[in-house]
Protein backbone atom coordinates (compact mmCIF):
# COMPACT_ATOMS: atom_id res chain seq x y z
CA UNK A 1 0.00 0.00 0.00
CA UNK A 2 2.66 2.64 1.06
CA UNK A 3 4.79 1.48 -2.10
CA UNK A 4 1.63 2.35 -4.18
CA UNK A 5 0.92 5.16 -2.60
CA UNK A 6 4.80 6.92 -2.87
CA UNK A 7 4.48 5.66 -6.73
CA UNK A 8 1.18 7.88 -7.19
CA UNK A 9 2.86 10.38 -5.51
CA UNK A 10 5.96 10.17 -7.83
CA UNK A 11 3.85 10.31 -10.83
CA UNK A 12 2.12 13.30 -9.80
CA UNK A 13 5.05 15.35 -9.87
CA UNK A 14 7.36 13.66 -12.72
CA UNK A 15 4.80 13.52 -15.30
CA UNK A 16 5.03 17.77 -15.03
CA UNK A 17 8.48 17.17 -16.26
CA UNK A 18 8.13 14.64 -18.75
CA UNK A 19 5.28 16.71 -20.36
CA UNK A 20 7.94 19.35 -20.46
CA UNK A 21 10.53 17.35 -21.90
CA UNK A 22 8.11 16.18 -24.77
CA UNK A 23 6.85 19.79 -25.21
CA UNK A 24 10.12 21.11 -25.78
CA UNK A 25 11.30 18.68 -28.26
CA UNK A 26 8.34 19.46 -30.22
CA UNK A 27 8.10 23.36 -29.80
CA UNK A 28 11.38 23.60 -31.33
CA UNK A 29 11.00 20.70 -33.60
CA UNK A 30 7.97 22.72 -35.05
CA UNK A 31 9.66 26.45 -35.05
CA UNK A 32 11.58 25.99 -38.02
CA UNK A 33 8.57 24.73 -40.84
CA UNK A 34 6.80 27.80 -39.15
CA UNK A 35 9.63 30.13 -39.98
CA UNK A 36 10.14 29.19 -43.23
CA UNK A 37 6.33 29.65 -43.85
CA UNK A 38 5.70 33.10 -42.15
CA UNK A 39 8.63 34.37 -44.09
CA UNK A 40 6.61 33.79 -47.15
CA UNK A 41 3.33 35.05 -46.68
CA UNK A 42 4.20 38.20 -48.31
CA UNK A 43 4.14 37.11 -51.39
CA UNK A 44 1.11 35.24 -51.39
CA UNK A 45 -1.99 36.86 -53.68
CA UNK A 46 -4.09 37.31 -50.73
CA UNK A 47 -6.58 39.90 -49.78
CA UNK A 48 -5.63 42.22 -47.15
CA UNK A 49 -7.84 40.90 -43.76
CA UNK A 50 -10.16 43.03 -42.38
CA UNK A 51 -10.30 42.51 -38.53
CA UNK A 52 -11.54 44.65 -35.43
CA UNK A 53 -10.27 44.76 -31.89
CA UNK A 54 -12.50 44.30 -29.36
CA UNK A 55 -11.59 45.36 -25.70
CA UNK A 56 -14.09 44.72 -22.97
CA UNK A 57 -13.26 47.39 -20.13
CA UNK A 58 -14.72 47.44 -16.53
CA UNK A 59 -13.77 50.33 -14.29
CA UNK A 60 -9.68 51.06 -15.83
CA UNK A 61 -9.94 54.04 -17.98
CA UNK A 62 -6.60 54.65 -17.35
CA UNK A 63 -4.86 51.25 -18.48
CA UNK A 64 -7.73 51.27 -21.56
CA UNK A 65 -6.46 54.33 -22.33
CA UNK A 66 -2.25 53.41 -22.35
CA UNK A 67 -3.86 50.04 -24.27
CA UNK A 68 -5.86 52.04 -27.04
CA UNK A 69 -3.15 54.81 -27.74
CA UNK A 70 -0.51 52.13 -28.14
CA UNK A 71 -2.92 50.14 -30.60
CA UNK A 72 -3.53 53.74 -32.33
CA UNK A 73 0.51 53.98 -32.19
CA UNK A 74 1.30 50.92 -34.31
CA UNK A 75 -0.99 51.85 -37.11
CA UNK A 76 -4.13 50.04 -36.05
CA UNK A 77 -6.77 52.52 -37.33
CA UNK A 78 -9.55 54.22 -34.68
CA UNK A 79 -12.38 52.90 -36.47
CA UNK A 80 -10.91 49.71 -36.19
CA UNK A 81 -11.13 49.40 -32.51
CA UNK A 82 -14.60 49.46 -30.68
CA UNK A 83 -14.16 49.14 -26.61
CA UNK A 84 -17.30 47.50 -24.46
CA UNK A 85 -17.74 49.95 -21.41
CA UNK A 86 -18.82 46.69 -19.51
CA UNK A 87 -21.42 49.04 -16.83
CA UNK A 88 -18.07 50.66 -14.81
CA UNK A 89 -20.91 52.90 -13.10
CA UNK A 90 -17.88 55.38 -13.15
CA UNK A 91 -20.45 58.34 -14.51
CA UNK A 92 -19.39 56.92 -18.29
CA UNK A 93 -15.67 58.03 -17.23
CA UNK A 94 -14.10 55.06 -19.08
CA UNK A 95 -16.93 55.92 -22.18
CA UNK A 96 -15.59 59.52 -22.25
CA UNK A 97 -12.34 58.92 -22.49
CA UNK A 98 -11.87 56.26 -25.04
CA UNK A 99 -14.27 58.61 -27.05
CA UNK A 100 -11.73 61.29 -26.37
CA UNK A 101 -9.54 59.05 -28.74
CA UNK A 102 -12.03 58.84 -31.42
CA UNK A 103 -12.45 55.27 -30.46
CA UNK A 104 -16.22 53.65 -30.93
CA UNK A 105 -17.37 52.66 -27.80
CA UNK A 106 -20.69 51.17 -26.26
CA UNK A 107 -22.02 51.41 -22.63
CA UNK A 108 -23.90 48.88 -21.51
CA UNK A 109 -26.65 48.41 -18.92
CA UNK A 110 -25.17 45.97 -16.59
CA UNK A 111 -21.88 44.40 -15.80
CA UNK A 112 -21.84 40.97 -17.72
CA UNK A 113 -18.57 39.60 -16.70
CA UNK A 114 -16.38 40.07 -19.59
CA UNK A 115 -18.65 37.27 -21.71
CA UNK A 116 -21.70 39.74 -22.20
CA UNK A 117 -19.28 42.26 -23.80
CA UNK A 118 -17.90 40.13 -26.03
CA UNK A 119 -21.04 38.96 -27.32
CA UNK A 120 -22.85 42.64 -27.52
CA UNK A 121 -19.22 43.21 -29.05
CA UNK A 122 -19.99 40.66 -31.95
CA UNK A 123 -22.87 41.75 -32.68
CA UNK A 124 -21.89 45.05 -33.15
CA UNK A 125 -19.36 44.54 -36.25
CA UNK A 126 -19.10 42.82 -39.33
CA UNK A 127 -15.72 42.27 -40.31
CA UNK A 128 -14.25 38.64 -40.94
CA UNK A 129 -11.79 38.56 -38.44
CA UNK A 130 -11.81 40.05 -34.29
CA UNK A 131 -8.77 40.45 -31.77
CA UNK A 132 -9.77 40.19 -28.58
CA UNK A 133 -8.19 42.28 -26.24
CA UNK A 134 -8.00 43.22 -22.24
CA UNK A 135 -7.66 46.66 -21.55
CA UNK A 136 -5.08 45.86 -18.72
CA UNK A 137 -2.63 44.67 -21.69
CA UNK A 138 -0.54 45.73 -24.49
CA UNK A 139 0.00 44.38 -28.16
CA UNK A 140 4.16 44.87 -28.46
CA UNK A 141 3.84 43.02 -32.40
CA UNK A 142 3.52 45.54 -35.17
CA UNK A 143 0.48 46.15 -37.02
CA UNK A 144 1.99 44.22 -40.07
CA UNK A 145 2.81 41.00 -37.83
CA UNK A 146 -0.81 41.12 -36.89
CA UNK A 147 -2.05 41.39 -40.46
CA UNK A 148 0.14 38.60 -41.48
CA UNK A 149 -1.07 36.26 -38.78
CA UNK A 150 -4.68 36.83 -39.80
CA UNK A 151 -3.55 35.79 -43.64
CA UNK A 152 -1.62 32.60 -42.15
CA UNK A 153 -5.61 31.96 -40.79
CA UNK A 154 -6.91 32.63 -44.03
CA UNK A 155 -4.59 30.34 -45.53
CA UNK A 156 -4.56 27.45 -43.62
CA UNK A 157 -8.14 27.80 -42.34
CA UNK A 158 -7.29 28.65 -38.48
CA UNK A 159 -10.85 29.49 -36.54
CA UNK A 160 -8.18 31.25 -34.13
CA UNK A 161 -4.70 32.38 -33.04
CA UNK A 162 -2.83 32.67 -29.99
CA UNK A 163 -0.36 34.56 -29.40
CA UNK A 164 2.97 34.90 -26.03
CA UNK A 165 1.53 36.92 -23.60
CA UNK A 166 3.91 37.94 -20.86
CA UNK A 167 3.38 39.21 -17.57
CA UNK A 168 3.89 42.61 -16.58
CA UNK A 169 2.91 45.21 -14.11
CA UNK A 170 -0.54 46.92 -12.92
CA UNK A 171 0.25 50.19 -14.03
CA UNK A 172 2.84 49.27 -16.71
CA UNK A 173 4.09 51.49 -19.94
CA UNK A 174 5.41 48.91 -23.17
CA UNK A 175 9.01 50.71 -22.92
CA UNK A 176 9.43 50.26 -18.89
CA UNK A 177 8.60 46.18 -19.35
CA UNK A 178 10.14 45.01 -22.17
CA UNK A 179 13.82 44.43 -20.58
CA UNK A 180 15.87 41.59 -19.84
CA UNK A 181 15.22 39.79 -16.21
CA UNK A 182 18.60 39.82 -15.18
CA UNK A 183 17.56 43.95 -14.11
CA UNK A 184 15.58 45.05 -11.31
CA UNK A 185 12.40 43.68 -11.07
CA UNK A 186 9.85 42.28 -8.37
CA UNK A 187 11.28 38.60 -8.00
CA UNK A 188 7.50 37.29 -8.00
CA UNK A 189 6.82 39.26 -11.92
CA UNK A 190 10.16 37.22 -12.63
CA UNK A 191 8.91 33.85 -11.60
CA UNK A 192 5.57 34.51 -13.29
CA UNK A 193 7.86 36.35 -16.37
CA UNK A 194 9.26 32.95 -16.89
CA UNK A 195 5.91 30.78 -15.83
CA UNK A 196 4.20 32.63 -18.85
CA UNK A 197 6.96 32.16 -21.13
CA UNK A 198 6.83 28.68 -21.10
CA UNK A 199 3.31 27.64 -20.54
CA UNK A 200 2.97 29.58 -24.04
CA UNK A 201 5.93 28.45 -25.90
CA UNK A 202 5.39 24.85 -24.45
CA UNK A 203 1.82 24.76 -24.09
CA UNK A 204 0.85 26.45 -26.82
CA UNK A 205 3.66 26.17 -29.40
CA UNK A 206 4.40 22.37 -29.20
CA UNK A 207 0.46 22.13 -30.87
CA UNK A 208 0.63 23.52 -33.40
CA UNK A 209 2.71 22.48 -36.61
CA UNK A 210 2.64 22.52 -40.68
CA UNK A 211 3.80 19.90 -42.83
CA UNK A 212 6.03 20.60 -45.78
CA UNK A 213 4.95 18.56 -49.30
CA UNK A 214 6.86 19.79 -52.92
CA UNK A 215 6.97 23.41 -51.34
CA UNK A 216 3.88 23.54 -50.09
CA UNK A 217 2.75 23.72 -46.33
CA UNK A 218 -0.13 22.09 -44.50
CA UNK A 219 -1.61 21.46 -41.33
CA UNK A 220 -0.07 19.26 -39.49
CA UNK A 221 -1.91 19.78 -36.10
CA UNK A 222 -3.41 22.55 -35.07
CA UNK A 223 -4.60 21.79 -31.89
CA UNK A 224 -3.64 24.50 -29.24
CA UNK A 225 -5.85 23.99 -25.47
CA UNK A 226 -6.01 27.43 -24.26
CA UNK A 227 -6.12 31.15 -26.32
CA UNK A 228 -4.87 33.55 -23.74
CA UNK A 229 -7.98 35.83 -22.31
CA UNK A 230 -5.50 38.60 -22.80
CA UNK A 231 -5.48 38.10 -26.40
CA UNK A 232 -6.34 36.29 -29.01
CA UNK A 233 -7.50 36.67 -33.35
CA UNK A 234 -10.80 34.63 -34.38
CA UNK A 235 -12.37 34.35 -37.37
CA UNK A 236 -15.48 35.74 -35.94
CA UNK A 237 -18.24 33.66 -37.14
CA UNK A 238 -16.39 30.85 -35.59
CA UNK A 239 -16.27 32.57 -32.25
CA UNK A 240 -19.87 33.30 -32.26
CA UNK A 241 -20.69 30.00 -32.81
CA UNK A 242 -18.40 29.41 -29.70
CA UNK A 243 -19.76 32.23 -27.41
CA UNK A 244 -23.27 30.67 -28.32
CA UNK A 245 -23.69 28.43 -25.46
CA UNK A 246 -23.07 31.13 -23.01
CA UNK A 247 -25.00 33.63 -23.95
CA UNK A 248 -27.12 33.39 -20.35
CA UNK A 249 -24.03 32.18 -18.28
CA UNK A 250 -22.02 35.17 -17.75
CA UNK A 251 -22.16 34.86 -13.99
CA UNK A 252 -21.06 31.67 -13.64
CA UNK A 253 -18.77 31.83 -16.80
CA UNK A 254 -15.09 31.18 -15.02
CA UNK A 255 -12.51 29.55 -16.49
CA UNK A 256 -13.91 32.25 -20.39
CA UNK A 257 -10.25 31.74 -22.25
CA UNK A 258 -10.39 27.47 -21.45
CA UNK A 259 -14.61 27.35 -22.00
CA UNK A 260 -13.99 29.28 -25.25
CA UNK A 261 -10.86 27.45 -26.45
CA UNK A 262 -12.57 23.70 -25.86
CA UNK A 263 -15.73 24.96 -27.64
CA UNK A 264 -14.20 26.18 -31.06
CA UNK A 265 -12.14 22.51 -31.01
CA UNK A 266 -15.00 20.97 -30.18
CA UNK A 267 -16.88 22.83 -33.16
CA UNK A 268 -13.91 20.95 -35.25
CA UNK A 269 -11.91 24.32 -35.39
CA UNK A 270 -8.27 24.33 -36.41
CA UNK A 271 -6.21 26.88 -33.40
CA UNK A 272 -2.97 28.35 -34.48
CA UNK A 273 0.06 29.92 -32.38
CA UNK A 274 2.58 32.87 -33.12
CA UNK A 275 5.38 33.21 -31.04
CA UNK A 276 6.41 36.05 -32.56
CA UNK A 277 3.17 37.74 -31.47
CA UNK A 278 4.05 39.31 -28.16
CA UNK A 279 1.52 40.79 -25.82
CA UNK A 280 1.91 42.50 -22.11
CA UNK A 281 -0.44 41.54 -19.80
CA UNK A 282 -0.56 43.09 -16.44
CA UNK A 283 -0.15 40.77 -13.70
CA UNK A 284 -0.07 40.85 -9.31
CA UNK A 285 2.98 41.66 -7.82
CA UNK A 286 2.55 40.85 -4.46
CA UNK A 287 2.46 37.44 -2.68
CA UNK A 288 -1.88 38.17 -1.50
CA UNK A 289 -3.13 39.39 -5.08
CA UNK A 290 -0.74 36.59 -6.64
CA UNK A 291 -2.23 34.04 -4.23
CA UNK A 292 -5.78 35.45 -5.29
CA UNK A 293 -5.46 35.08 -8.80
CA UNK A 294 -3.99 31.47 -9.25
CA UNK A 295 -7.10 30.82 -6.82
CA UNK A 296 -9.42 32.09 -9.39
CA UNK A 297 -7.84 30.32 -12.55
CA UNK A 298 -7.86 27.02 -10.53
CA UNK A 299 -11.13 27.04 -9.76
CA UNK A 300 -11.71 27.98 -13.04
CA UNK A 301 -9.83 25.05 -14.93
CA UNK A 302 -11.72 22.67 -12.19
CA UNK A 303 -14.85 23.39 -13.33
CA UNK A 304 -13.99 23.57 -17.12
CA UNK A 305 -12.52 19.73 -16.70
CA UNK A 306 -15.70 18.54 -15.65
CA UNK A 307 -18.03 19.71 -18.33
CA UNK A 308 -19.38 17.70 -21.47
CA UNK A 309 -17.38 20.19 -24.15
CA UNK A 310 -14.09 19.65 -21.85
CA UNK A 311 -14.87 15.97 -22.21
CA UNK A 312 -15.56 15.95 -26.27
CA UNK A 313 -12.10 16.99 -26.89
CA UNK A 314 -10.67 13.63 -26.52
CA UNK A 315 -11.23 12.83 -29.59
CA UNK A 316 -8.54 14.97 -30.74
CA UNK A 317 -5.48 13.77 -30.66
CA UNK A 318 -3.06 16.47 -29.17
CA UNK A 319 -6.12 18.54 -27.39
CA UNK A 320 -7.23 15.17 -25.77
CA UNK A 321 -3.91 14.43 -24.52
CA UNK A 322 -3.68 17.66 -22.92
CA UNK A 323 -7.32 17.12 -21.54
CA UNK A 324 -6.29 14.07 -19.84
CA UNK A 325 -3.16 15.08 -18.49
CA UNK A 326 -4.89 18.22 -16.69
CA UNK A 327 -7.87 16.28 -15.56
CA UNK A 328 -5.46 13.00 -14.26
CA UNK A 329 -2.55 15.43 -13.07
CA UNK A 330 -4.17 18.45 -12.00
CA UNK A 331 -7.08 17.71 -10.70
CA UNK A 332 -7.24 13.83 -9.30
CA UNK A 333 -4.03 13.36 -7.99
CA UNK A 334 -3.87 16.88 -6.47
CA UNK A 335 -4.70 15.44 -3.00
CA UNK A 336 -1.62 13.05 -3.31
CA UNK A 337 0.17 16.29 -4.06
CA UNK A 338 -0.75 17.48 -0.47
CA UNK A 339 -0.61 14.13 1.56
CA UNK A 340 2.87 13.54 -0.20
CA UNK A 341 4.12 16.11 2.83
CA UNK A 342 3.95 13.25 4.98
CA UNK A 343 6.84 11.46 3.09
CA UNK A 344 8.73 13.62 4.05
CA UNK A 345 9.07 12.03 7.54
CA UNK A 346 8.16 8.35 6.10
CA UNK A 347 10.53 8.30 3.18
CA UNK A 348 13.03 11.74 2.83
CA UNK A 349 15.60 10.03 0.79
CA UNK A 350 12.87 9.15 -2.10
CA UNK A 351 11.23 12.24 -2.38
CA UNK A 352 14.42 14.21 -1.59
CA UNK A 353 15.77 11.99 -5.39
CA UNK A 354 11.98 12.69 -6.63
CA UNK A 355 12.34 16.71 -5.45
CA UNK A 356 15.93 16.58 -7.05
CA UNK A 357 15.01 15.37 -10.51
CA UNK A 358 12.63 17.70 -10.68
CA UNK A 359 14.52 20.88 -9.92
CA UNK A 360 17.17 19.41 -12.24
CA UNK A 361 14.89 18.89 -15.09
CA UNK A 362 13.30 22.43 -14.34
CA UNK A 363 16.37 24.35 -14.11
CA UNK A 364 17.63 22.76 -17.75
CA UNK A 365 14.06 22.99 -19.76
CA UNK A 366 14.11 26.72 -18.08
CA UNK A 367 18.06 27.77 -19.74
CA UNK A 368 16.78 26.13 -23.09
CA UNK A 369 13.28 27.48 -23.86
CA UNK A 370 14.11 31.17 -22.16
CA UNK A 371 17.32 31.80 -22.88
CA UNK A 372 16.49 35.06 -24.55
CA UNK A 373 15.45 35.99 -21.25
CA UNK A 374 18.57 35.56 -19.43
CA UNK A 375 17.14 34.44 -15.27
CA UNK A 376 19.89 35.09 -13.06
CA UNK A 377 20.70 31.97 -11.38
CA UNK A 378 18.25 32.89 -8.21
CA UNK A 379 15.67 33.29 -10.29
CA UNK A 380 16.52 29.71 -11.77
CA UNK A 381 17.11 27.96 -8.23
CA UNK A 382 14.00 29.97 -6.97
CA UNK A 383 11.42 28.73 -10.21
CA UNK A 384 11.43 25.34 -9.05
CA UNK A 385 10.42 26.50 -5.10
CA UNK A 386 7.65 28.62 -6.93
CA UNK A 387 5.98 25.83 -9.43
CA UNK A 388 5.87 23.76 -6.50
CA UNK A 389 4.48 26.48 -4.54
CA UNK A 390 1.45 27.09 -7.24
CA UNK A 391 0.53 23.35 -7.75
CA UNK A 392 -0.35 23.00 -4.43
CA UNK A 393 -1.52 25.56 -1.94
CA UNK A 394 -3.72 27.78 -4.52
CA UNK A 395 -4.90 24.99 -6.40
CA UNK A 396 -5.95 23.03 -3.72
CA UNK A 397 -7.91 26.19 -2.33
CA UNK A 398 -9.55 27.04 -5.86
CA UNK A 399 -10.74 23.87 -6.04
CA UNK A 400 -12.06 23.27 -3.08
CA UNK A 401 -13.75 26.30 -4.11
CA UNK A 402 -15.20 25.13 -6.86
CA UNK A 403 -16.24 21.82 -5.18
CA UNK A 404 -18.36 23.98 -3.31
CA UNK A 405 -19.75 26.27 -6.18
CA UNK A 406 -20.95 23.47 -7.55
CA UNK A 407 -22.86 21.88 -4.32
CA UNK A 408 -24.59 25.96 -4.63
CA UNK A 409 -25.32 25.42 -8.05
CA UNK A 410 -27.19 22.58 -7.50
CA UNK A 411 -28.74 23.38 -4.10
CA UNK A 412 -30.12 26.74 -4.91
CA UNK A 413 -32.60 27.47 -7.92
CA UNK A 414 -31.60 29.00 -10.99
CA UNK A 415 -31.74 32.73 -11.11
CA UNK A 416 -32.95 34.71 -14.27
CA UNK A 417 -30.42 37.07 -15.58
CA UNK A 418 -31.58 39.99 -17.11
CA UNK A 419 -30.91 40.77 -20.56
CA UNK A 420 -27.63 42.95 -21.55
CA UNK A 421 -29.21 46.23 -23.50
CA UNK A 422 -26.81 49.19 -24.94
CA UNK A 423 -27.29 52.46 -22.32
CA UNK A 424 -25.26 54.63 -24.84
CA UNK A 425 -23.48 54.61 -27.87
CA UNK A 426 -20.54 56.89 -28.69
CA UNK A 427 -18.60 58.00 -31.47
CA UNK A 428 -20.82 55.24 -33.67
CA UNK A 429 -20.08 54.45 -37.24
Amino acid sequence: MYWAFFLAVSIAFLSDGVEMLIRTRAFFRNKSKLSEFRSGLEEKDLCDPNFTVIMPAYRNSDAAGRSVRHLLEIGIPSKQILVVDDFSNDQYTTAREMSKLGIRVISITRNSKKVGAINLGLDAVKTDYVILLDSDSFVVSSYQRLREAMLEMQILGLDAMAGRVLPCGYSPTVESELFPLSEKRSRWLQLQWLEYDQSMRLGRGAMYALKKAESKFRIKYAEVSSVSGAFGIFRRTALIKALKRFEDKEESFLGEDIERTWKLLDNKGNIGYSDDIIVLTSAPLGAVGHFKQRVIWAEGLFRCVFTDFGLSLVRRKLAGASYAMSLVRDVLLQPLRILSLALLFSNPVGLFSILLFYFILNILLTREVSHDMYPSTKILLLLPFYRLYVSTIPTTVGYLYAFLHQIKLYAKPKRVIPPIRIANEWNGF
